[in-house]
């Protein structure tokens, strides 16, 4: 029987996040804080190679994974 690791990862924060805004399905990016901090994550943690990523097509859930994976 093959198995599968599944890891689950949110996205980094928006502007919208930042003022506590219920943001749904907006499209904002990642502020330029966030991105440094998700690179800074990286550099220091261990991420796991992965065969596939699927991610929502909005802009904050692409810029994540695309930093991280």
């Amino acid at each position: 029987m093959k198995t599968y690791t599944l890891y689950l990862f949110r996205h980094g924060l928006t502007k919208g996040n930042y003022n506590a805004q219920y943001i749904g399905h907006t499209d904002l990016p990642l502020t330029t804080d966030s991105i440094e901090e998700l690179k800074s994550i990286k550099a220091k943690h261990h991420y796991p190679e992965v065969e596939a990523v699927f991610v929502s097509p909005l802009k904050r859930a692409l810029q994540s994974a695309d930093i991280m994976f």
